[in-house]
């Protein structure tokens, strides 16, 4: 399938959902970047140094109390001073400001100094604005420290960016471009050269808000959206010809995946050994949850294209799918193990228990 995007015939964002390529979106459970950290699920927070750190470290204990599985809370969360042995990991960290980018320049506007009424203004005089951009980067590293041992079980740094703009009275321009100083601006002439002056502790959360996503992806399990991408073009010619290979992919694009997957399953039957209708049936196993099946017809997906009745075909969708699903599997083991109850399961005790 060609697409072009033709303004004239169809607005851009159909334009562009009818370009994209195909496939089966659904909710899946995907384990924590880092097991290790994954593991301690009582847990305290000790505190962050550095700029606005006891915001964050508030920030930071709300963020692991509202972390969730499959509707239930992964953590347990305990105060500072708990006693010994209440909690398995401490969490603590540091941040530091890394770049301040504190940029100038100047406008022309227009201000009423005189009103007849409410939104009636009687006069107005030019004005120039001077206007400060300011762009701050900056990194936070947390790390996770074992109770018992003190070792350290997880540290990563990540970073955050977050900039502002604000605008002074500087002059009035009169109607010869000659220009005065406001005799009342607010135009505050200490913030030339000293970049410090623009640091906020409001920029700074908002720099800080976006490493919490990272690091909620990297220590606790979580459920997400996920996608199996589809074949949209047939490897085997004769299937391809088959008007319910276009109906199946046309389906999935419409978002109905019952209807696309019944075909799918219909195509599978009258041509077993055609590689994108099998992978794409594979993708409707993968999206109903039943990862084993999924994991099975990519692999005979791979394994037909491999033909040499295909040969030259590009495997690489075949295989990425085949790579993701064999991950997905092995991060349901990861989180069925650590979900399972058990004597071993010391580092995890209910929220409250």
């Amino acid at each position: 399938m060609t697409c072009r995007v033709g303004f004239l015939t169809v607005g851009l964002a159909g334009a562009l959902a009818a370009c994209q390529s195909p496939g089966l979106s659904y909710e899946a459970r995907l384990p924590a970047g880092n097991v290790a950290a994954s593991t301690y699920r009582s847990v305290a927070v000790d505190g962050f140094r550095g700029p606005e750190g006891g915001w964050y470290s508030s920030r930071f204990e709300q963020m692991l109390i509202n972390a969730r599985l499959d509707g239930q809370p992964w953590f347990s969360v305990s105060g500072p001073g708990a006693p010994p042995g209440a909690v398995s990991g401490v969490y603590s960290g540091w941040i530091s400001i890394d770049e301040v980018d504190v940029h100038d320049y100047t406008k022309d506007d227009t201000k009423c100094v005189e009103w007849d009424g409410l939104f009636d203004c009687e006069t107005r005089i030019d004005i120039e604005k001077i206007c400060y951009e300011t762009e701050i980067e900056v990194s936070v590293t947390p790390r996770l420290v074992d109770t018992a041992t003190g070792e350290r079980v997880y540290s990563r740094t990540y970073h955050g960016e977050a900039e502002q703009s604000e605008c002074f009275d500087h002059r009035v321009i009169g109607e010869d471009r000659k220009s005065h100083r406001l005799e009342r601006g607010h135009y505050p002439g200490m913030r030339f050269g000293r970049d410090g002056d623009f640091i906020t502790p409001e920029l700074v959360r908002e720099a800080l808000d976006e490493t919490f996503p990272a690091i909620r992806s990297d220590i606790a399990p979580r459920n997400g959206s996920a996608r199996a991408p589809l074949m949209a073009e047939a490897v085997d010619p004769e299937a391809g010809a088959d008007p319910a290979f276009a109906q199946a992919v046309e389906a999935a694009r419409s978002g109905n995946v019952f209807s696309s997957c019944s075909l799918w399953e219909g195509l599978h039957a009258s041509y077993p050994d055609a590689p994108a209708v099998t992978h794409n049936l594979g993708a409707c196993a993968e999206a109903s949850g039943n990862y084993e099946r999924a994991q099975s017809l990519y692999a005979r997906a791979v394994e037909t294209a491999r033909s040499p009745f295909f040969s030259g075909k590009d495997l690489g969708p075949l295989i990425e799918s085949l790579e993701r699903i064999s991950e997905r599997r092995q991060g349901e083991t990861v989180i069925d193990a650590l979900t399972a109850p058990g004597p071993e399961d010391t580092r995890a005790p209910s929220p409250g228990g």
